[in-house]
């Protein structure tokens, strides 16, 4: 689960803490080259409030990934998962209509294998618990900064096996 730093997940490799952020290893391949020589994410974004969306997309844009689609709301985000293929879901917890970005973010995983972040203002240890049986890269507390995902989305890469 997602605990103090050093802890070690199922993997038995630690997690990658990012203030605030913890990052779980994973296994994809791909390769890309973005901003800064970044490799590109494919990212597909679930958020609810639209100007957080908004600011999401900006973040994402300005480091040299690929917004491939915006919803929000769980069965939006399953569905654009399935048909958008993306690498990565950026997935708030609490979505429009009363819809659970965990319960969604499980359902990709398991039948897509599309890994997710969660960025999510609630943190506490349940909520964690719960978002770690969607084997989440990670969790980033909101608000971020641009410098915060930005190391989160580094950690993300190197976890999927891409190189800048």
């Amino acid at each position: 689960m997602f605990g103090p730093v050093g802890e070690k997940f199922a993997s038995g490799r630690p997690p990658l803490s990012i203030r605030g952020a913890v990052l779980a290893p994973a296994g994809r391949d791909g390769a890309g080259g973005g901003a800064g020589g970044r490799p590109v994410l494919r990212v597909l974004v679930a958020e609810d409030e639209a100007i957080t969306a908004m600011h999401i997309e900006d973040i994402l844009l300005e480091l040299g990934h690929e917004v491939v689609g915006t919803v929000d709301n769980g069965p939006d985000a399953v569905a654009a998962a399935g048909r958008l293929r993306p690498d990565l879901m950026l997935m708030d917890i609490r979505l429009a209509r009363d819809s659970d970005g965990i319960a969604a973010a499980t359902e990709v995983y398991r039948a897509l294998g599309i890994r997710s972040v969660f960025l999510s203002a609630h943190s506490d240890t349940l909520t964690r618990e719960r978002a770690a049986a969607a084997l989440p890269l990670g969790f980033a507390v909101k608000p971020f900064s641009t410098s915060q995902l930005a190391v989160l989305l580094d950690g993300v890469c190197e976890a999927l096996g891409r190189k800048g």
